[in-house]
């Protein structure tokens, strides 16, 4: 074998990037370098480096952890010129970083830190590495007058100040633990607000948007009829987190609460007078704050209906241009059996009274030319029309999402399809009562065509594939594929909103403004209105909501129990599921858990890959599950291009649990990984005491596992995430994944045969 040596080329950056994650040291292993005083130099710190330094500060004490010298970022400078900040790395923190000698692993440079995840309890001292401590030092300790916040994600606050100076009457009254409370209390829910607004500017808002890769096979109209739907959807669910966060009851009624002095001791009769007194000196600052949270809020969400009314209002273009580029087809066809018609008439006349075929022909030209300007007029006049009803539909969007925005919680699928009736409502009005004038001249030709009458006829008068007016570029997509993406959340099964559907609660609601006045109501089709729709209507998210157009209730969920499990894309059709849950927390409608399974009911047909998995959370309370569907693709199995099994990738917590859920247990073991080196007396036990045999080749892999029968073995039922080990002395390197179901009637081991033959 070649030495080392010789293969290394001994220059930096040709020897190969070896990075690691490590831990800075605590204050006590870094002298004067953590707090940057005293004989401090360079830019370097002490880090325990995680797999290349042991865990055990007395095999490696702290002392003598290495010096990782730490790479500035650009926006930092290097002290040229006097531009440079000072390094704000602290004790605890996880950084990340390489060797600049490779496999060497002596000189440790560090690049970047990870930030502080939240914790539900202050962090306390240094107690071993890699647990997490407190970056506060002797030189840099907690405040008692500040909220001491060590949270370096989108979930922390910032720390804040007090904003007014306490009277000394109030300091003498309050003890000093109730003082400092108080303080850190305030000063959390005002950092809140603070970390709230400089939220808004960062990607955490984008967390849970819906992203469109529309077929380029489905007709223009319909894909902005998608685009639409996922815009407006993307819409209600910032203008809620704008909600959630800029709420300024909710933080009045927060701060209220700061004004409870029940718990002080020994100050019997002084503790209304005193909350009081709390209250005056902090009234006019909670007074404009809240008035900042009113402006906030308003602007904010004014600034979200406008951006997606901008949206809309080209993608309503789409429609529209679809729509004309049909209308416009239906009155050629009209025109053109009109002109033949005039003329057949015009000759026939002339022929008879003058029985001259030249003087009959003529005749028949003439007649037919008397319509040229007039028809001529209407197609100059198309575009102007179709431009009048684009703008147009600017005010008619503000309305509608204004109506959304103030009615509706729950941007439901009914409320969804009245959206794009509405917007369909507003088209045909604006054609309708833009073409009239211009038609006016040739309805003799027409036959006196219902422009309104001929949208709303059938469905696949709205879906022509318009050229003059293309409402955004769609890339080639192969049917495999997914049409949808949740930012941060994976694919999305696409729900099909059928035009068909749409254009039945266009009519229904266009039909109930029949006995209003137009003037007053300016709800008319005709006149270029919406109609009625529920999303309108205040009523719409209350419990119980009934309107002509039907049920469609878009408050809070009634019921939050049961996740569904979407199987979709990859060509094949009929693979479902359900979840199973474990590591239930709270009792009845309170209870959650995490999905620690999934039970296939039937695995489909003609999936030519992996389909995609979506768990949906329909009250969007749980997080993080994550599951993987495998495919049988052996064409000589039976269950060929079938769905055979959907493996757990990460069991998510918080979501709803069903009240009827059954006892499970270990069904079979998938092997996702077989390993090397292990035997067929090797033990396999999973964290409910189960015991399994693995079945290992020649090689030393595990090709298959097999369970106990659930039916004739009593086996412990799986109320958590079961864990598998391999009790074994050689092998290494096995990954198994145990699959669950519900348990199966015990029918009680068998004890002994007999056969029983007369």
């Amino acid at each position: 074998m070649l030495e080392e040596s010789i293969l290394k080329s001994n220059f930096v950056g040709r020897d190969g990037f070896k990075w690691w994650i490590g831990q800075v040291g605590p204050e006590s292993c870094q002298g004067d370098q953590i707090n940057e005083t005293g004989n401090a130099w360079g830019n370097r710190i002490k880090v325990r480096i995680m797999g290349y330094h042991p865990q055990d500060p007395i095999e490696l004490p702290d002392d003598d952890l290495p010096w990782a010298q730490i790479l500035l970022p650009a926006t930092a400078g290097t002290g040229g010129g006097g531009m440079n900040r000072s390094i704000r790395l602290t004790p605890g923190d996880s950084v990340f970083g390489f060797f600049l000698d490779g496999d060497d692993a002596q000189l440790p440079v560090i690049l970047g830190a990870f930030g502080r995840p939240s914790f539900d309890q202050p962090l306390g001292p240094y107690k071993q590495p890699f647990q997490p401590y407190t970056g506060f030092t002797s030189e840099n300790p907690p405040s008692a007058f500040f909220v001491n916040s060590e949270v370096g994600d989108c979930s922390g606050s910032q720390v804040i100040s007090l904003p007014a100076d306490l009277p000394d009457k109030l300091c003498k009254v309050l003890n000093e633990k109730k003082l400092n409370k108080f303080i850190g209390d305030f000063g959390e829910k005002i950092g809140k607000l603070k970390f709230n607004k400089e939220k808004l500017k960062s990607s955490c808002m984008a967390l849970g948007r819906v992203i469109d890769i529309p077929s380029s096979k489905i007709p223009n109209a319909k894909i902005c009829m998608t685009l639409i739907s996922s815009e407006t959807e993307n819409m209600m669910s910032d203008i809620k987190k704008i909600k959630e966060q800029f709420n300024p009851d909710a933080f009045k009624e927060e701060m209220s609460g700061l004004f409870d002095l029940e718990e002080v001791q020994g100050i019997a009769g002084e503790l209304e007078s005193t909350a009081n007194e709390l209250k005056t000196v902090f009234k006019p600052f909670m007074d404009s704050k809240v008035s900042e949270l009113q402006g906030i809020l308003k602007s904010e969400v004014a600034a979200r209906k406008d951006s997606a009314a901008k949206h809309l209002k080209i993608l309503g273009g789409g429609m529209a241009a679809s729509m004309m580029s049909n209308l416009e087809g239906e009155i050629a066809s009209k025109a053109n059996g009109g002109i033949k018609k005039v003329g057949a008439g015009v000759f026939a006349a002339v022929f008879a009274a003058t029985k001259k075929r030249s003087k009959a022909k003529i005749a028949a030209i003439r007649a037919q030319e008397a319509f040229l300007p007039a028809l001529k007029s209407f197609k100059a006049g198309m575009p102007c029309v179709l431009q009048n009803v684009t703008d147009g539909l600017g005010d008619s969007l503000l309305g509608m999402l204004d109506g959304l925005a103030e009615n509706v919680d729950n941007f439901t699928s009914c409320i969804q399809t009245q959206l794009l009736s509405g917007i369909t409502n507003s088209i045909i009005g604006g054609l309708t009562k833009g073409i009239m004038p211009s038609i006016a001249g040739i309805s003799k030709l027409t036959g006196g065509l219902d422009i309104g009458g001929f949208l709303r006829g059938k469905a696949e008068n709205l879906l022509d594939i318009a050229s003059i007016f293309e409402c955004e570029d769609s890339p080639p997509l192969n049917p495999i594929d997914v049409q949808k993406i949740v930012f941060g959340g994976g694919p999305k099964q696409a729900v099909d909103s059928l035009v068909d559907d749409i254009l039945s609660v266009a009519n229904k609601a266009d039909s109930l403004t029949g006995g209003l006045v137009d003037a007053v109501q300016g709800l008319s089709t005709a006149g270029g209105g919406l109609g009625m729709f529920d999303f309108m209507n205040p009523s719409v998210s209350v419990p119980g909501f009934k309107s002509p157009l039907g049920e469609c209730y878009t408050g809070p969920k009634l019921s939050c129990a049961g996740v569904k499990i979407n199987i979709f894309g990859k060509g094949g059709v009929g693979a479902n599921a359900r979840a199973i849950f474990g590591n239930k927390i709270g009792k009845g409608v309170e209870a959650v858990g995490s999905i620690i399974g999934i039970d296939l009911k039937s695995g489909g047909s003609g999936y030519n890959g992996n389909p995609f998995i979506e768990i949906v959370d329909d009250c969007e309370q749980g997080y993080g599950a994550v599951a993987q569907a495998i495919v049988d693709q052996d064409r000589n199995s039976p269950t060929y291009q079938q769905v055979v099994d959907v493996i757990m990738i990460s069991i998510g917590e918080n979501y709803p649990v069903k009240d009827d859920e059954e006892p499970v247990v270990v069904d079979h073991v998938v092997v996702i990984n077989p390993g090397t080196g292990y035997k067929n007396d090797d033990v396999i036990e999973d964290s409910s005491g189960n015991e399994y045999k693995p079945l290992v080749d020649a090689t030393g892999r595990i090709v298959k596992v097999t369970s106990p029968d659930n039916k004739k073995t009593n086996v412990s039922e799986i109320d958590e995430f079961p864990q598998l080990t391999i009790r074994t002395q050689t092998g290494e390197g096995a990954v198994l994944r145990a699959q669950l179901k519900p348990r199966p009637e015990y029918q009680g081991e068998v004890k002994q045969v007999i056969d029983c033959i007369s």
